[in-house]
């Protein structure tokens, strides 16, 4: 369970204003590189009929294009109520407001009470959370068909960006971190739950990983 001082520093860094700048920015570019490459990835897979949970998905962009693609619905638990509005504003432009829900807590604690999903999307989340292997056993409890995990690439230059990323945390007197989990650790926990790998790809930052159940 993530602590409330945890809780309460995420929601001030990913506040209304943010969410703001990040819907102008997506109404402008739609889906950034990784974002997309992720979604084209999975939608290959098949997503026709599924129901998607997005975990921490701030406005459910990657939600609303695999119900764009053919998912019937989709679900978004986001621990910060600083997107909601501006996801429910995105989803009316995009008619889908009927077919997004969006609820606000940590999905780690939220888990038991959230349906059986096909598919479960996490992208640049795993790296705002401490406790990786709590998060996707949490996500391989729902019984997903697929899985697409965005994360920092085990590489020198990324761990120095988010040691500096951390400190300007620090600076701010956040206790809030990002985290750069091991890759291998985070691969093996999906591997116990039944989960096997079939797209792996690095995009700069970022890996995007694609798993499926057996």
């Amino acid at each position: 369970m993530a602590s409330c001082c945890y809780q309460t520093d995420y929601r001030r860094l990913f506040r209304r204003r943010m969410a703001a700048r990040r819907a102008a920015r997506f109404r402008k570019r739609g889906l950034d590189g990784t974002a997309d490459a992720l979604v084209r990835s999975l939608i290959a897979r098949g997503v026709d009929g599924a129901t998607v949970l997005e975990v921490g998905g701030g406005l459910g962009t990657l939600e609303a294009a695999l119900v764009q693609a053919g998912a019937d619905r989709a679900i978004n638990v986001e621990i910060s109520a600083g997107w909601e509005e501006s996801a429910a504003e995105l989803a009316r432009e995009l008619g889908l407001s009927d077919r997004l829900e969006y609820r606000v807590g940590d999905f780690v604690d939220e888990a038991e009470r959230l349906p059986d999903v096909d598919v479960v999307v996490l992208h640049r989340v795993v790296c705002c959370y401490p406790w990786a292997d709590r998060m996707l056993e949490a996500v391989a409890s729902l019984r997903p068909r697929l899985v697409g995990l965005t994360f920092p690439r085990d590489t020198v230059w990324v761990k120095a960006a988010m040691r500096l990323f951390n400190l300007a945390l620090w600076a701010q007197r956040l206790q809030f971190r990002v985290f750069v989990h091991p890759p291998d650790e985070m691969l093996q926990t999906m591997e116990r739950q039944g989960f096997r790998v079939v797209d792996d790809t690095d995009h700069g930052f970022w890996r995007n990983v694609v798993l499926e159940a057996d």
